[in-house]
């Protein structure tokens, strides 16, 4: 048995791993869309096939990657895909009574939930704006707007360790709002 590991070669067991987690994330996010199709149906949200459409984009062209056999390169579009869906979902049910129903142990966990809200719209801003970037005054947008975004950020991390997480979720979502922005005024709609 050991003889037969140390004959494997490392990019055979390691494009079978690459492979599984691809379909693993490729099933996710289909699911995601199949969800958010539906919110948007029950909402009548014309936006929702305009976010549903770019997810979808993405999805196409992870599938074509990797059925060319350029997985990580379908890695990447397929995480796209995920990122704009599941921003879509979380935002169309903001405001509905799941969202309002969340109920925190204390502010800090609320904090931490915030904090995790703000790295994904900063995870959005990296991957759904990087070609739209080249044009500079998108760029010099988005910079601003990621400079005012890192400031709040900043402004709730002091404030968390204070102990003060009112203030930290306050900035927080200050933070995530200007990400928001940065991502719809380049032209890209995601739900707010």
């Amino acid at each position: 048995m050991f003889e037969a590991v140390r004959l494997a070669a490392p990019e055979q067991v390691a494009a079978g791993k690459e492979r599984r987690d691809f379909n693993s994330r490729l099933e996710s996010t289909k699911a995601l869309i199949e969800a958010q199709k539906r919110i948007g149906t029950e909402k009548g949200r014309v936006k929702a096939d305009e976010v549903g459409g770019n997810a979808e984009v993405f999805l196409v062209r992870a599938e074509k990657l990797a059925a060319d056999g350029d997985l990580a390169a379908a890695r990447v579009a397929l995480d796209q895909a995920y990122l704009t869906v599941k921003a879509a979902v979380r935002g169309m049910r903001s405001g509905d009574t799941l969202v309002r129903s969340l109920n925190f142990a204390n502010k800090s966990e609320e904090y931490d939930y915030e904090l995790d809200r703000n790295d994904t719209h900063l995870m959005l801003v990296n991957i759904l704006l990087t070609e739209k970037r080249a044009s500079a005054s998108i760029d010099a947008m988005v910079k601003r707007a990621l400079d005012e975004a890192g400031r709040m950020r900043k402004s709730a991390e002091a404030s968390a360790a204070m102990q003060d997480f009112n203030g930290g979720v306050r900035f927080l979502e200050d933070s995530t709002r200007e990400l928001v922005r940065a991502i719809r005024g380049a032209g890209v709609y995601i739900p707010g």
